[in-house]
């Protein structure tokens, strides 16, 4: 698997974004709309969950396998935007950091 890559915006982006939307909520979370995913009932059936498995402030881990549904970009005089839309079609959720899954994973093979 490839090495996890931190998704927080840096401080400079974020002081961009609040100076772009001063008088907006956007830019107050260092993590972009689009990297949220939000899980309903029948979803969280499929996985085996219930919300009250879970607690705010919890690490999980989330694979998934995505497919490319859509490819954006638009390239103007003000600005420059490029986007993908990515369609989950298969995930699984573990307990705890991707280290931790890793190392359960191993752990499994090895059996």
């Amino acid at each position: 698997m490839t090495s996890m890559i931190d998704m927080a915006a840096s401080k400079a982006e974020m002081k961009a974004e609040s100076e772009k939307y001063k008088n907006s909520p956007i830019g107050t979370s260092p993590y972009r709309y689009g990297l949220t995913i939000r899980l309903d009932k029948l979803s969280l059936k499929k996985l085996g969950l219930k919300p009250g498995d879970v607690t705010v402030g919890e690490k999980l881990t989330v694979v998934c396998e995505c497919e490319v549904s859509e490819v954006r970009q638009n390239n103007t005089k003000s600005h420059d935007e490029s986007n993908i839309e990515l369609q989950i079609e298969k995930m699984c959720i573990e307990d705890g950091s991707a280290t931790d899954a890793v190392s359960r994973g191993i752990a499994k093979a090895g059996r």
